[in-house]
């Protein structure tokens, strides 16, 4: 959890990563045979609340805490992604800082 949480702050940090959409396509880029960057995006943005386009802080452990659990569901399936709480989600981002 904290290695991905400082992979997303380094997107905004480095990247000037500000949208779901921006964030999957560095995250899997389709140039590494990742075909289902739309339904990616689209599951982050429908689980997390955020719009696929909106602008959001990777740097806000809030805006973190609530993209993680749908980037885990889509990387590993909901039963993998259900092993880790949220509170281990919430220590996670929070050694991230």
């Amino acid at each position: 959890v904290r290695a991905t949480a400082r992979t997303l702050r380094t997107y905004r940090n480095k990247h000037g990563i500000k949208t779901i959409s921006e964030l999957i396509n560095r995250y899997a880029p389709p140039s590494d045979n990742n075909p289902n960057n739309a339904n990616y995006a689209n599951h982050i943005s429908q689980r997390s609340g955020f719009g696929i386009d909106e602008e959001i802080n990777l740097n806000d452990p809030k805006v973190l805490i609530k993209i993680l659990r749908p980037l885990f569901e889509f990387e590993n399936g909901r039963k993998e992604a259900d092993k880790i709480s949220h509170d281990e989600i919430v220590m996670g981002v929070r050694m991230a800082f």
